[in-house]
């Protein structure tokens, strides 16, 4: 069914003059004339054939049906303005809310520590982050930007490399004490290997070891590098990473590089985004903070 509606416009100016009681302060309002406010106020009275105002001597005064409009009007225009604000505030918040999809070791040991600058820097954007490790596959889907470990290009993203390191293995002192002597390359065959789903390279560094053929003694896969961690503080098994990432446990002594820097195998953590929202705010503030702030090498 279609509505029948008065003049949009002739509403508006309807309502500022019903509550202000005043044409000329209803034009000061609406940044118009008070001959565009009456104006308004004839269409609007003869599509609806009735009077709104009247004259008084102190001005003008709403009759019954104008005071019936107006309660009407202005109960509808402030709800209409309640939306709009909500909807321009949610808007604004989406706007500012950068999404961060992050690998768990550098969110933890690499973002988190150095959040706080970018949030003093940039106190109008709100980073949101989420914890993932799945390959991208050259979609970022809902993540304006993603920080994960080298994983090729693909077309329409744009990748930075953020941090560069190198990968040896780490394991518990507990293992050379067990050995009575310090652990080498070739005890590998006799020790637990705790491979990492998504980045696996001790195929890389066995090879570079000259131990290729080797085959340990167990192995435990996980998509999880805390539990790497944990299994390794445990002196449970052995696992592949670059020491950045755990240096607390390095500098304390629970976690020990058997073979120091011998073999490394080289590891870059990419900051991707859409090419398509290069220019956007958020995504350029924060990639600009992140390659300086959070690259090293």
């Amino acid at each position: 069914m279609k509505r029948q509606l008065p003049p949009l416009n002739a509403l508006r100016s309807f309502e500022a003059a019903a509550r202000n009681l005043s044409f000329t302060k209803a034009a000061e309002e609406l940044c118009v004339t008070q001959a565009a406010v009456s104006h308004q106020m004839r269409l609007l009275s003869d599509f609806l054939h009735v009077s709104l105002f009247r004259r008084v001597p102190s001005g003008f005064e709403l009759t019954d049906q104008g005071k019936e409009l107006y309660e009407v009007t202005r109960r509808s225009l402030d709800s209409i303005s309640a939306v709009a604000e909500r909807l321009m505030k949610s808007g604004q918040e989406q706007e500012n809310t950068l999404v961060i999809r992050v690998t768990p070791f550098f969110s933890h040991y690499r973002l988190a520590p150095k959040i706080a600058s970018f949030l003093a820097r940039c106190p109008d954007i709100t980073p949101h982050t989420v914890i993932g490790r799945e390959p991208i596959n050259g979609d970022l889907g809902r993540y304006d930007i993603i920080i994960s470990h080298d994983e090729g290009d693909w077309p329409d993203i744009q990748a930075y490399p953020v941090l560069i390191e190198t990968m040896v293995p780490i394991c518990s002192p507990q293992i050379s004490k067990s050995l009575g002597r310090p652990v080498e390359p070739s005890d590998i065959s006799q020790m637990v290997l705790i491979r990492d789903v998504y980045n696996d390279k001790w195929g890389t560094w066995l090879s570079a070891a000259g131990l290729g053929s080797v085959v340990p003694r167990r192995m435990i896969v996980t998509d999880d590098p805390h539990f790497a961690v944990e299994t390794a503080l445990r002196g449970e098994g052995i696992f592949l990473d670059a020491p950045i990432f755990v240096q607390q446990h390095l500098d304390s002594g629970a976690l020990m590089l058997p073979f120091g820097d011998r073999y490394p195998v080289p590891i870059r953590y990419m900051l991707r985004h859409s090419s398509k929202a290069a220019k956007k705010r958020k995504i350029r503030l924060f990639r600009d903070w992140a390659l300086h702030h959070l690259a090293t090498n």
